[in-house]
């Protein structure tokens, strides 16, 4: 989101994000173009959108696009474009843009609110985008086990078929972004951020 949070609203939107980022087990037919795995961790994407303060809200009038941008192997393919075609966050649209080259983060960074780093990316990349954007106003998510101990600020994972997730408060401060209590609750904290580990959830 990118304005303060209203307690009804969000509660009523946390229980439908708790359901996509916490509730769904993986199980089931996959769609031809992504496994059901990544269908629920592209929902988990769209969700974390209303539950995160980002600083540069523009005023109001016409709002530009939020950026998601996708470095490395995209695993989700188009089925998050057709996910996202008619969804909006805070009256905004969404569009996703796919850089293999982690070299791209300078000028990716300017333009994303969201930035995915893929699990094919190698550590070496992982760490060069996540130093490149840890003071910027990006919300990052990636899938490996030490993503948010690198700096990385929210980490998707598996656990008993349910997408769970991991999520680093000092990193989001760093950023500039402020992550809903609500989110928080959900998630299991990193044992590097201020705020201590969270329990096991």
């Amino acid at each position: 989101m990118t304005g303060t949070v209203n307690r009804g609203a969000a509660r009523r939107t946390l229980a439908a994000g708790a359901a996509l980022a916490l509730g769904w087990v993986l199980a089931g037919p996959a769609a031809a173009q992504a496994p059901l795995e990544y269908q629920v961790k592209a929902a988990c994407l769209f969700n974390f959108f209303k539950f995160v303060q980002f600083p540069d809200a523009p005023a109001k009038g016409k709002l530009p696009p939020m950026t998601i941008c996708i470095f490395g192997k995209d695993p989700f393919g188009t089925m998050i474009d057709t996910m996202l075609e008619s969804r909006q966050t805070e009256g905004r649209s969404i569009q996703v843009h796919r850089h293999e080259s982690a070299g791209d983060i300078h000028r990716a960074k300017s333009q994303a609110q969201l930035i995915y780093l893929s699990p094919s990316l190698s550590e070496a990349d992982v760490a060069l985008i996540l130093e490149a954007v840890k003071t910027s106003p990006c919300l990052t998510v990636g899938e490996t086990l030490t993503f948010c101990e690198q700096g990385g600020i929210i980490n998707l994972r598996v656990k008993d078929n349910h997408v769970r997730f991991d999520v680093n408060p000092r990193a989001a401060e760093q950023a500039g972004l402020k992550i809903s209590s609500h989110l928080l609750k959900l998630a299991r904290l990193t044992p590097t951020s201020d705020t201590g580990a969270g329990a096991e959830k």
